[in-house]
């Protein structure tokens, strides 16, 4: 249920808000909400914390890869 994690992540967030591991999550559940904007900054944060982590770069990608789709 994308909803009721994205509650849960955000709130995660408030307590440790730099946690790469928690945007990235956040990014996903954003994407899969159709909030690609949102999830893109989310991940380009996450990967600003934890620069080359083959995770959070495939998840930017995937965002990306919608973005333009959408548009």
């Amino acid at each position: 249920n994308y909803p009721r994690a994205d509650i849960h992540l955000s709130a995660a967030l408030k307590v440790m808000p730099k946690e790469p591991t928690l945007l990235n999550n956040l990014a996903i559940v954003r994407m899969y909400l159709g909030k690609l904007e949102e999830a893109e900054t989310l991940a380009e944060t996450a990967l600003k914390v934890r620069p080359g982590t083959p995770e959070i770069k495939a998840t930017l990608k995937e965002i990306r890869t919608r973005l333009k789709s959408a548009k």
